[in-house]
């Protein structure tokens, strides 16, 4: 029996996680070497208002649980999930999603070991008399003194863990949609622009020359058609769609060079109509001129980046008018748009022309930062940053299309780490145009040359 001392330490997770089945997404935020699942299937009683609920409709059930490569299949009554840091590492702690968590930490360790002085003093006295015709009388002492010197050694090591390295992809790719070829069939594409990935896993992607939005859902071989003339009768037109994205209640937006606003599509129709912008391009603040990225907050606001007017654009839900957020030249040559995490007044922006990487706040006349920086040696700087997204624990990832890779500032770091496309990558991403995620943080990334070739997070 393990010991008081030896007891590893618990996390417990209470059920809100569970019917998101994030358990995977939870050990990943343990910052621990080795965590094991224990599912309870038994009432547990715990005092910190984790006890589970005897109401079936609050029962949560999940096929397997994926947990560092280990599956655990069946069906389970999740009303009890501790994540166990087996190792009862020290250094293990609840990753809280904020961005300077992930940053590298540094534990130090000092021993300090000690050898006391001591002394002994002896002393023995002797007395003898005799006594006949005369007496006498002797005495001896002898003395002893022994003394051992005090040493003192004290040995300090110091562990650095970069939590960074940790999001890692193998090198190897497929191609999970497209051909490689140009096409119409529903297996192909035409210069795929842009990519967005939903809850669902599923991706949205603007088929540039064919005038259309694919959807394609996990595992399918073919996408299917949910925007432009091709999606069925009376469809709406959107001549060569370049950006799109999707709000939390399934409304696809897209916009284009060809294309004088937004439009927007309901969930299952492919009607759309115009929700930014106007019939005719211009700088009022009904108008857009050349919109390209667009990102919508949790309140269905809708924020696009104009670069004819040189301006972030906000659209308030069914407004018909605009609100100026960002407006400066620099604005001219962006592609990108993403919140900046934790924040609702702040965005990344990608500026191909300038190769730069702007976090800018909503009214500033100039960015916070400027992200420009790669870890690479041979290729120290970006080169024509075109997508950019944020993964779920707050990384930024940067299409970097000249230097054909993808890119990742992780944390608050303001130099990039190269994840795909350097040396060893096959198929290399040429000419990337966005990046994505799935919801095992697997990587997807649109290319110019009609695919999207995905790299699996190990």
């Amino acid at each position: 029996m393990l010991s008081k001392e030896q007891k590893p330490k618990v996390t417990r997770v209470s059920k809100q996680y569970l019917h998101e089945k994030k358990v995977d997404a939870l050990t990943r935020r343990l910052s621990c070497p080795t965590v094991r699942v224990e599912v309870r299937s038994q009432p547990v009683d715990h005092s910190n208002n984790f006890v589970h609920s005897s109401n079936a409709p609050n029962r949560k059930h999940c096929q397997s649980l994926s947990v560092q490569n280990t599956t655990l299949p069946g069906t389970y009554s999740h009303r009890s999930i501790e994540l166990i840091n087996s190792k009862n590492d020290s250094s293990c702690f609840p990753h809280d999603g904020s961005r300077t968590a992930l940053q590298p930490t540094t534990t130090t360790t000092t021993t300090t070991s000690t050898t006391s002085t001591s002394s002994t003093s002896t002393t023995s006295t002797s007395t003898s008399t005799s006594t006949s015709t005369s007496t006498s009388t002797s005495t001896s002492t002898t003395s002893s003194t022994s003394t051992s010197s005090s040493t003192s050694s004290t040995s300090t090591s110091t562990t650095t863990t970069d939590y960074c390295s940790t999001f890692r992809w193998n090198q190897t790719g497929e191609v999970v949609a497209g051909t490689g070829s140009g096409g119409s069939d529903a297996n192909e594409f035409n210069k795929p622009a842009w990519l967005y990935i939903d809850a669902n896993d599923t991706m949205y992607i603007p088929d540039h020359h064919n005038d259309r939005v694919q959807k394609w859902t996990k595992g399918a071989a073919n996408g299917t058609t949910v925007a432009g003339t091709s999606a069925g009768p009376g469809a709406t037109a959107i001549p060569h769609p370049e950006y799109l994205t999707v709000d939390k209640d399934g409304y696809i937006y897209v916009t284009g060079h060809k294309l004088t606003g937004v439009v927007r599509f309901p969930p299952n129709s492919y009607v759309g109509t115009i929700y930014a912008g106007t019939s005719s391009t211009g700088s009022g603040l009904n108008q857009l001129d050349g919109a390209t990225g667009m990102v919508v907050d949790n309140n269905l606001n809708l924020y696009v980046v104009d670069t004819g007017n040189n301006r972030v654009m906000k659209w308030s839900q069914n407004a018909s008018s605009g609100v100026v957020m960002i407006n400066d030249s620099d604005i001219a040559n962006v592609h990108g748009i993403q919140f900046v995490p934790g924040k609702s007044d702040q965005v990344y922006l990608s500026d191909a022309n300038k190769d730069s990487i702007y976090m800018w706040t909503f009214g500033a006349p100039s960015p916070n930062k400027t992200l420009t920086q790669v870890a690479s040696a041979s290729k120290p700087n970006l080169d024509h940053p075109w997508g950019i997204v944020v993964d779920k624990y707050n990384n930024l990832y940067v299409a970097d299309q000249n230097n054909n890779r993808i890119v990742m500032y992780c944390g608050d770091s303001d130099i990039g780490i190269p994840v795909a496309g350097e040396t060893g990558t096959t198929p290399i991403p040429t000419t990337p145009m966005d990046v994505g995620f799935d919801s095992d943080m697997n990587m997807y990334v649109v290319i110019d040359g009609h695919e999207v070739i995905k790299y699996t997070r190990i």
